[in-house]
């Protein structure tokens, strides 16, 4: 059991070998049930007296008690250390409250041998990651505070709750705040002690929403409220350390309105710069319903997409310059059929092939430095997509995760990955080709009205492709998703539990149960991609048909000498430049459906 403590955390990892051998040597293994007194501040000295120990919990958790009052004062987990080399507080006793606790004990001056100034301020520090408990008073203590300098202005317009158990009292003022009324008791029950993550525990069961920020004086005018801040109330009262939680309600001129539990006047109040910047520290947990976050849909990435408008404008000209030199090859090639050929003018045949020859390579270095930019800033997209969806993924409340299986969140999270890739990958060039397949289409006009017509003639077969495809498609890639998230539920739990599965000797079982459900993700998988395949080969046998069409129609033009055989080369080159993005498009909105 010793090897596995975290020798390689602190404080332990800022011992040499020496000495962590010989805390191994002189490390007590003890165990406690339920209810058993653990340590005892009274029966220690100072922190390193002889009398004096340090314990580390393996496992289960203990609570802090005041000797006296038997009130809680914190609780601890696995991982957490106390002892005499920390003064918790004052007349403190552990006591276990899990079935099993499983502890480590040195004896404190075992600890002072191997002192230092980072072991030091390990003790220091873990004082201060625990001073919102072990620092702040005991919850439903009477408040007691002495006369402090002019009190600043009372504000009324808030709610207040006060109480020596700040985290709580500050959670009920948040949710009564954003009109989700909860009683103090019922917060406090389920608030297991005044750490950070305690609170954001106890918010998730509130139907509150914690995000941590990082700010300063001047960052707080763009926040939304209510906030929770760690408030040190030495600064503001001369006294001796002393953290505790409080609700920031906004900012009125240069005063930020708070609600302090222990404020004797029972009201919110207003401090000016100086006060607050000598009293927080700059980290605050702004809060918000759960009920009222922002729906998770394909909207829900508008923003990250719309942060980057200007690169994607970028992009945006770089199509439209393609475009306009997509003109030039039909253009080219009508001159050198009528013209050249007829004339036999070998001088301007070569001088249009080097025209043809500058519009390809401009067009291809173009073409280059626009996927450059385009995936440039997709990569971009991508990253800050997948750092929100993680982000959304923390925000979600506890009982999300209770309620389902784990391979059900993974499978989503997956499907996911389909939206972000669609709207990385190659959707925006698709749709800005189809919105400047519009100039195409004029160019055709010019051309031969008639003629235009006839090429347009297959968009209603489109339409109506993508009408009676789309609703199949959609159910079979939905029966698709819920077929995957099954075996990919069954496949993560049963790895999870792999250890049960061994000891009852299911593996048959379990392999059975598994391939039956990989094998309704197959059929089903397969019934959507042939759906697919149906659409994408009808779709090219319109765009052929569509060719067939103008390629009869403009002979019979030809021959009748409303057409030449240059303009109806360039219509054909034109045609397909109109029909190339909507057969993309149909594939698109396939994808589309897959998101």
């Amino acid at each position: 059991m010793l090897n596995n403590l975290p020798w390689n955390e602190p404080p332990l990892s800022w011992l040499n070998a020496e000495e962590q051998s010989e805390l191994k040597q002189q490390a007590e293994i003890r165990n406690y049930k339920l209810g058993e007194k653990i340590w005892s501040q009274k029966l220690g000295g100072d922190a390193f007296d002889e009398g004096s120990y340090q314990f580390f919990i393996v496992t289960g958790k203990v609570r802090l008690r005041e000797e006296e009052e038997n009130k809680t004062v914190a609780t601890l987990q696995t991982g957490d250390w106390f002892g005499n080399c920390q003064q918790i507080f004052a007349d403190c006793k552990a006591i276990a409250t899990s079935k099993e606790v499983v502890v480590v004990c040195w004896n404190s001056a075992l600890w002072k041998k191997f002192v230092n100034s980072q072991i030091d301020e390990f003790w220091t520090n873990s004082l201060e990651v625990e001073a919102t408990e072990a620092i702040l008073p005991v919850a439903n203590s009477p408040i007691s505070l002495p006369p402090s300098a002019p009190s600043p202005p009372i504000i009324s317009n808030y709610p207040f709750v006060g109480s020596g158990n700040t985290g709580a009292a500050c959670l009920t003022m948040v949710a009564q705040h954003l009109q989700n009324p909860v009683q103090l008791e019922w917060v406090q029950r389920q608030l297991r002690g005044q750490k950070p993550k305690n609170l954001i525990e106890a918010a998730e069961k509130v139907g509150l929403v914690l995000r941590k920020l990082q700010v300063s004086w001047s960052d707080l005018r763009q926040l939304t409220f209510p906030a929770l801040l760690l408030w040190n109330q030495s600064n503001q009262e001369g006294k001796n350390n002393q953290l505790n939680w409080v609700v920031a309600y906004g900012i009125k001129g240069n005063y930020l309105i708070i609600a302090n539990p222990q404020n004797p006047d029972y009201s919110c109040e207003q401090l000016p710069q100086s006060v607050v910047e000598n009293c927080w520290h700059g980290t605050l947990w702004q809060a918000e319903l759960i009920s009222q976050q922002e729906k998770f849909n394909l909207a829900w990435f508008t923003p990250a997409v719309w942060k980057y408008r200007g690169l994607l404008g970028e992009v945006l000209i770089a199509s439209f310059t393609l475009q306009l030199l997509g003109l030039a090859s039909p253009l080219i090639t009508q001159v050198i059929i009528d013209k050249v050929m007829v004339q036999e003018s070998l001088a301007t045949l070569d001088v249009m092939a080097i025209a043809l020859l500058l519009v390809a390579t401009f067009e291809s270095i173009l073409g280059m430095l626009r996927l450059f930019i385009f995936t440039h800033t997709a990569r971009r997209l991508d990253l800050s997509l997948s750092a929100q969806l993680f982000r959304h993924l923390m925000r979600l409340p506890l009982a999300y995760f209770e309620s389902r299986r784990v391979g059900d969140t993974v499978a989503r999270v997956q499907e996911l990955e389909q939206i972000r890739q669609f709207l990385t990958g190659t959707a925006l060039t698709v749709i800005l080709d189809s919105i400047f397949a519009v100039v195409y289409l004029g160019l055709m006009f010019y051309y031969n009205i008639p003629l235009t017509f006839v090429a347009l003639a297959v968009l209603p077969l489109f339409a109506t492709l993508t009408i009676v495809t789309t609703p199949i498609l959609r159910n079979w890639l939905n029966e698709t998703f819920n077929r995957s998230a099954d075996s990919q539920s069954f496949l993560v739990e049963t790895i999870t539990g792999i250890h049960s599965v061994k000891a009852h000797a299911a593996e048959p079982i379990a392999r059975e149960r598994w391939e039956g459900l990989f094998a309704r993700f197959i059929r089903t998988s397969f019934k959507a991609a042939t759906t697919s395949n149906i659409s994408s080969n009808i779709g090219d046998f319109l765009t052929n048909f569509s060719t067939l069409i103008i390629l009869w129609v403009g002979a019979k033009l030809v021959i009748d000498h409303q057409l030449t055989i240059g303009q109806l080369i360039a219509f054909q080159m034109l045609s397909g430049r109109v029909t190339s993005p909507l057969l993309r498009l149909v594939q698109l909105w396939q994808n589309l459906q897959q998101v």
